[in-house]
């Protein structure tokens, strides 16, 4: 089994998109979002669930990160000819 310093390590896996670190950390991130702005309740809780579940199958998936960065360069790289 490899050891942190030849796979990289969490934090460096974390910012890799489709890995399970990534995964884990865009999750942890969307319950940092959704506690911030929910007080705790039975349907506030489901709701941060649902932030999480967000947050991972964002983290999780390599195809929907490219799809989100070729978004956001066609968002900021258009021509306002206004």
């Amino acid at each position: 089994m490899p050891s942190d310093h030849e796979s990289g390590g969490f934090w460096s896996e974390a910012f890799k998109p489709g890995t399970a670190a990534c995964a884990l950390l865009c999750g942890l991130l969307g319950v940092a979002v959704a506690v911030s702005f929910l007080a705790i309740g039975f349907w506030k809780t489901l709701l941060i669930a649902a932030f999480f579940t967000i947050g991972w199958a964002l983290g999780r998936s390599k195809a929907v990160r490219v799809w989100i960065g070729e978004a956001w360069r066609r968002i900021t790289n258009r021509n306002d000819y206004s």
